[in-house]
């Protein structure tokens, strides 16, 4: 007890003070995963915004490309109706946008893809 300011703190209070440290240190833990998802986010949106605000496209001959290299290495059971969801896909793509999408209308399309595909293995056994 050399030091004055040990001696003022009190037991209690110095066990309450690292308990509320320890509370802060959980909580952070608990939520820190959901505030950096959400700048995350925040930071992907501000990206995509500016791009599109540039005239950013997205080639469908290049998605074309992409999916039937998909189509070639794709193992599951309904390989045929795989194949024909693609190119009905790719198709009703062009028909709609003709030969490039715009960089965010390409964004929301890549989220509902993801969202059905996870959709999709949880329905799986």
């Amino acid at each position: 007890m050399n030091n004055p300011d040990e001696a003022s703190v009190s037991f209690p209070t110095k066990s309450l003070g690292i308990a509320w440290s320890w509370l802060g240190i959980v909580f952070g833990m608990l939520f820190a995963p959901e505030r950096t998802m959400a700048k995350a986010k925040a930071k992907r949106d501000a990206v995509i915004a500016e791009a599109a605000r540039r005239g950013a496209k997205v080639e469908i001959a290049e998605l074309r490309r992409i999916l039937e290299a998909s189509q070639e290495s794709y193992e599951g059971a309904e390989r045929q109706a795989y194949m024909r969801t693609v190119d009905d896909w790719i198709s009703s793509l062009e028909a709609k946008y003709g030969t490039s999408i715009p960089f965010d209308e390409s964004c929301k399309l890549a989220d509902e893809f993801e969202a059905e595909a996870k959709r999709y293995r949880r329905s799986q056994p």
